[in-house]
């Protein structure tokens, strides 16, 4: 596909205001160019969304930084990202922040907070969250 449709694509999302055009956008600047400029055309766009609250982009702009996607790898960023979009209840994000609490990536290790965040994100139907409080 050619750059314009997915700028068109892109202009598309923009407008729409549910939290998803958020994810949809990011995606779609991915998709867009390259690796090198696509991810970074893509940290960018996360930033300005996580920056104005909203908790997909968060949730994006945390697993851009653990990544490293865009920007250089940052476990701690990619945490308190997480962490933002976790405390508005967003299950995946909240699932990302007990895995880093698991390892003891990005903060310091502590499973009774990995098993609170992965209790919440369970409680929102999260399967990953389930399977692994049963594994726990």
């Amino acid at each position: 596909m050619k750059t314009a449709n997915f700028n068109q694509a892109a202009t598309g999302f923009a407008k729409m205001d549910s939290a998803i055009s958020s994810v949809a956008a990011i995606l779609v600047f991915f998709l867009a160019s390259n690796a090198s400029s696509g991810s970074s055309a893509a940290f960018r766009a996360a930033k300005i969304k996580a920056s104005q609250g909203e908790s997909c982009a968060q949730y994006e702009l945390g697993r851009l930084y653990e990544f490293g996607y865009g920007v250089r790898a940052n476990a701690a960023e990619a945490a308190r990202w997480y962490r933002k979009a976790a405390e508005q209840e967003l299950a995946p994000a909240q699932y990302s922040l007990a895995r880093m609490y698991v390892a003891g990536d990005g903060v310091t290790q502590d499973y009774e907070q990995a098993i609170n965040w992965l209790r919440k994100a369970a409680g929102h139907d999260y399967i990953l969250a389930k399977n692994r409080l049963g594994v726990m």
